[in-house]
């Protein structure tokens, strides 16, 4: 077992890898009661075309897929639930499915070994069935029905689809309605072979738990001693190859709305930077945008006071391929104000240095406090993982040495003409 010490925090990550390939991450977090498990599976819904274990030829899948075995995983050849499983003991159980990502979870202060290992077994057992499938199938369907109707949703799936072209990701996570409908029992069984396998998985343990108890546990369990022999293949994915403009520049929709919501999203091309300058690259991103549109900015004052917008301005940021979308979104009864206004405070993106030295202070400040969470050093880890796959010790240096110049240098290479705008508007009957 090797240790991490992550600078400046006294927590340790200890790694260890199992002969089957199953990575674990480990933090003993003393003086805390809740400890948070996660088995996460690199399969997210931006894959589509994959060769599949022990193959040769690419295979293609329909959308959704890895959405649809996150539901099927929860059926178990002997009819019990989960969930049930993890409630008894007053825990609290939960999965979801992102475009990098199919992640099983469960946290409580009880029985946390017995529950980590019915996490890795019942993750471990599939049980697919032409009738469960089928089954399962009305179930997505509906739940993609609820979502077409949140406004929220609507804004988001529109804001993916709009911005990129080619990539899987620019689609509903759930999938289409036709695809899930054409769904087979096989697709989900080759795509659970392939990327269920313990050697393209990762555990993380973070909470008041010894590490060798959480070794011992995943390398007794069946999916550990089924595996541990068998040959480790990376598994080939079909690259994508996405354009830099975007799909649509400029969309309105008319729902059933009070307030009509816009989102602002760019296309920033990063292909030019290495890994660890991409790594710098979002975190001046974040320091930029935070002293320029966030919650204490002038800017938003000044929205707020001319009541041009509501609230504040929520913005986030996703990786796809070689590109970074930004994407700024709001309320406002002012959406053409609103938008023309961003635009132009977009035209001159410097910041002082004072602006700059108080946001790196609340970053640097971010990471101590998360790393108080167990839910925060989880969720750390698990995107180190996923995005640069290593665990980075030297989080607090890194971002003390962040500068003014090196932000402005690396903004300057990027690009911000490739845009597109998303506005979900009151219906014309109801203004």
């Amino acid at each position: 077992m090797n240790k991490i010490p992550l600078e400046k925090t006294g927590i340790d990550v200890c790694y260890e890898k199992l002969d089957s390939g199953l990575e674990l991450y480990i933090v003993k977090k003393e003086g805390v009661k809740q400890t948070y498990v996660t088995l996460t599976t690199k399969f997210g819904s931006e894959v589509q075309e994959f060769v599949p274990r022990s193959e040769q030829k690419m295979k293609k899948v329909p959308l959704g897929v890895a959405h649809f075995l996150e539901h099927q995983l929860f059926q178990m050849e002997d009819g019990t639930d989960p969930m049930e499983i993890f409630s008894n003991s007053g825990s609290d159980a939960n999965a979801f499915t992102s475009t990098e990502q199919t992640t099983y979870l469960f946290s409580g202060v009880n029985e946390t070994l017995e529950n980590l290992g019915y996490l890795i077994h019942y993750v471990s057992s599939p049980y697919f069935t032409d009738d469960s499938v089928e089954k399962e199938k009305g179930i997505i369907i509906e739940e993609l029905k609820m979502y077409a109707d949140d406004p929220y949703q609507m804004l988001y799936q529109k804001m993916l689809f709009n911005t990129l072209r080619n990539s899987p990701a620019r689609y509903p996570t759930i999938g289409t309605i036709a695809d899930i409908k054409k769904t087979t029992k096989e697709d989900l069984i080759t795509c659970y072979n392939t990327f269920y396998h313990p050697s393209n998985m990762f555990l993380i343990v973070v909470g008041n738990v010894e590490p060798f108890d959480v070794i011992r546990v995943a390398r007794k369990s069946e999916f550990n001693e089924q595996h541990k022999n068998d040959p480790q293949e990376k598994i080939k994915i079909k690259e994508v190859k996405e354009p830099s403009k975007v799909l649509k520049e400029y969309e309105k929709i008319e729902m059933n709305v009070q307030i009509p919501k816009v989102s602002i999203n760019y296309k920033l091309s990063i292909g030019q930077f290495t890994k660890e300058q991409q790594r710098k690259l979002q975190a001046y991103l974040s320091i930029l945008f935070q002293a320029k549109f966030g919650d204490t900015s002038l800017f938003v004052e000044q929205l707020q006071e001319e009541k041009v917008i509501l609230e504040t301005i929520s913005f986030d940021h996703f990786k796809v391929g070689d590109y970074l979308i930004y994407s700024f979104m709001v309320d406002t009864k002012e959406y053409e104000e609103f938008i023309s206004r961003f635009e132009e405070e977009m035209k001159d993106l410097t910041i002082t240095e004072e602006d700059f030295r108080r946001k790196q202070k609340v970053m640097i400040s971010s990471y101590i406090y998360i790393c108080d969470s167990v839910r925060g050093i989880s969720r750390k880890i698990n995107n180190s993982v996923i995005h640069y796959q290593t665990i980075f010790d030297d989080e607090y240096t890194f971002r003390q040495s962040l500068t003014l110049y090196e932000l402005n240098d690396m903004v300057k290479k990027l690009s911000f003409k490739n845009k597109s705008i998303v506005v979900i508007d009151t219906k014309a009957d109801s203004k």
